[in-house]
């Protein structure tokens, strides 16, 4: 089956950029826990929800970016998930994937920590939480947002310390965990320690959604003592399915929460 484009560029340079880290750091398991990223590269309609926010953001803020791709030169089927209608008219065409590509956004906060069943009409796929869809093709569980999400136990100047804990909201119905991503680049966050620690470095582990972690001091291993970090959680749901001609169609939801700190760990 023919490849697609790579429809999120974050997700897009998120893993590229922890292919291209030093070998001595841990293993990928980002690549790990988006379990559904093959699958998605050759399922010839996708859907994709993408939640991205800060540690001070709240739910009002909240936009939902959703992205379609569907094979062929044409617009991506819409989607009609509970009371939104979301449409796609404005695609991109990669001639070279034969695959077309839109996106738009939508302040929906009231479809997460929902199930909902998937089932094809004609040029839509149509997602509903309250059992209305008679048959279904397919069923997904999008996850609940991670607000709020805060950063206790740090030093009196606000500094990341082993020790300081990180909570969000726990969510009993997500079935793939939390991903814990932290993250050194000195061309970017930390120009003081570019000369000692001139490499990239990216850690991350697979956690139980259990609404919190504590950080240890092995979680730091081979970073500057004082460097300028970035930290990220997310959350996932997704599914693959079949459409009513056979094909598959991949459906997944990313909620990803954001934030930068100084860390201070002795030498």
């Amino acid at each position: 089956m023919m490849k697609r484009v790579l429809v999120f560029g974050v997700i897009a340079l998120v893993l590229c950029s922890t292919g291209c880290k030093k070998e001595d750091v841990e293993p990928n398991v980002l690549l790990d826990f988006y379990g559904f990223w093959d699958q998605i590269k050759t399922s010839p309609k996708t859907y994709l929800m993408l939640s991205f926010s800060s540690q001070y953001g709240n739910p009002e803020m909240y936009s939902s970016n959703v992205t379609a791709s569907i094979f062929g030169d044409k617009e991506p089927f819409a989607l009609n998930i509970d009371t939104f209608n979301l449409s796609f008219p404005d695609y991109y065409y990669s001639q070279n994937n034969d695959v077309s590509t839109a996106d738009t956004n939508q302040h929906m906060i009231s479809v997460y920590g929902k199930y909902f069943d998937l089932k094809f009409g004609d040029n839509y796929l149509k997602a509903k939480s309250d059992g209305s869809i008679a048959n279904p093709g397919g069923k997904v569980y999008i996850p609940k947002l991670l607000y709020p999400v805060s950063y206790e136990n740090l030093t009196t100047d606000g500094k990341l310390v082993p020790g300081t804990t990180i909570k969000w909201s726990a969510d009993d119905n997500n079935e793939h965990g939390i991903y814990l991503g932290i993250e050194y680049s000195p061309s970017v966050n930390d120009s003081a320690n570019k000369i000692d620690f001139p490499d990239y470095i990216m850690r991350g582990k697979i956690l139980e959604d259990l609404g919190e972690y504590t950080f240890t001091k092995s979680d730091f291993t081979d970073f500057p003592p004082q460097a300028d970090l970035d930290f990220c959680i997310e959350r996932i749901g997704y599914t693959t399915f079949k459409d009513e001609n056979g094909e598959d169609c991949t459906f997944a939801s990313i909620e990803k929460s954001i934030a930068g700190f100084t860390i201070s760990i002795a030498k």
